[in-house]
């Protein structure tokens, strides 16, 4: 049976776009444009002179539904996860909750996540193991905030 080369590069180049919508920010268009040269790189990719010896739409459109729905599936993994909150690095420490190491009056050391830092008190002093929650991340130094016995955080 004859194959279409024609087929088989749309088929590589619909590959192609369901990979880079997971790389690029395109709004679905990529998936959208994979699934139309999917469809039609299938359908081109045998040429037979009976209608019986080429790709059925009944085999093309299953597999196309196929890879659309993980294209969509793993897109939106991806997005959720570029939405979550940093867990680690300096912009991770942002609203965690620790404990003060002396007295920050305005100045001293906190325990976050087991992790002694140089600290400054954002209000008013602080005392000697008094909950913290951390304002913001300067060089080595974080700015902190005292927490109320009310709020809950993690340690």
């Amino acid at each position: 049976m004859p194959v279409s080369w024609a087929g088989v590069a749309l088929i590589f180049v619909a590959l192609m776009l369901f990979i880079l919508e997971v790389k690029v920010t395109s709004y679905g268009l990529l998936t959208v444009g994979g699934v139309i040269t999917f469809v039609l790189g299938s359908l081109m990719l045998f040429d037979g002179p009976i209608p019986a010896m080429r790709v059925s739409l009944g085999v093309v459109l299953p597999t196309t539904v196929v890879a659309a729905t993980l294209t969509g599936f793993l897109l939106s993994r991806v997005l959720w996860a570029h939405r979550q909150r940093p867990m680690t690095g300096r912009e991770g420490l942002i609203g965690d909750v620790g404990r003060a190491i002396g007295e920050l009056a305005p100045e001293g050391k906190v325990a976050v996540h087991g992790e002694y830092w140089n600290a400054r008190s954002v209000g008013s002093a602080i005392a000697d193991g008094d909950r913290v929650r951390v304002v913001a991340v300067e060089d080595s130094w974080i700015d902190v905030a005292s927490v109320g016995d009310h709020e809950e955080g993690s340690e």
